[in-house]
């Protein structure tokens, strides 16, 4: 219902288990998706799971849960978005716009929560297992922390869309990470970035 109160936005479908949610997904081919984190069957998490070996649908995860857990664990699963349920009312509707622009989106506490794990995590890539990173790639990543869109990065590097988001790709690969959240905190927590780059 909160939903059909913005005209920009138009629900396909609704879901009532994990199971469904992946083949309604499948399916429909949304530009959203928004799981509940506790379902019947197959949770939301491994929902998002099967979702992004699919297709790469953004997925938003809204939960009751903000444990640090929860959060780490759906962002590991390729959300690019989380809500806690009792978030503003208009956190959702930001959140599905958000992530349909390809930018993460993490309401104020789970916000807080991942700069809490951040600032408690260490770099844990051994001397043997160094990634290196362009000048170029690094600049990509400190404004992909910015929120920033593949189609404005590219205007800002004087690049085309495309050419931003194959470099994005491999920037997803290297990482072996599964999202623009994941990118962020690999970047942090390896210092390619600091937290006011964010």
């Amino acid at each position: 219902m909160l939903l059909e109160t913005d005209p920009s936005i138009e629900v396909l479908g609704y879901a009532l288990n994990g199971q469904d949610l992946v083949d309604q997904a499948i399916t429909l081919k949304p530009d959203v998706v928004v799981t509940d984190i506790m379902m019947p069957g197959i949770n939301g998490i491994d929902a998002i799971k099967k979702i992004h070996e699919q297709q790469p649908i953004p997925c938003i995860a809204l939960s009751t849960f903000d444990s640090e857990s929860f959060i780490m664990d759906a962002i590991d699963a390729g959300a690019t978005g989380y809500v806690v349920k009792n978030a503003g009312k208009g956190e959702i509707i930001k959140a599905i716009k958000s992530v349909n622009n390809f930018l993460p989106y993490y309401c104020k506490v789970t916000e807080a929560k991942i700069l809490k794990i951040i600032s408690k995590t260490r770099p844990g890539i051994a001397a043997n297992d160094v990634i290196t990173f362009s000048e170029r790639e690094i600049e990509i990543i400190k404004l992909i922390s910015r929120e920033i869109s593949s189609e404005e990065i590219g205007k800002k590097l004087f690049a085309s869309k495309r050419t931003i988001d194959g470099i994005r790709a491999r920037l997803l690969s290297k990482m072996n990470v599964k999202s623009s959240a994941g990118i962020i905190l690999y970047a942090l927590k390896n210092r390619l970035i600091r937290l006011e780059d964010t």
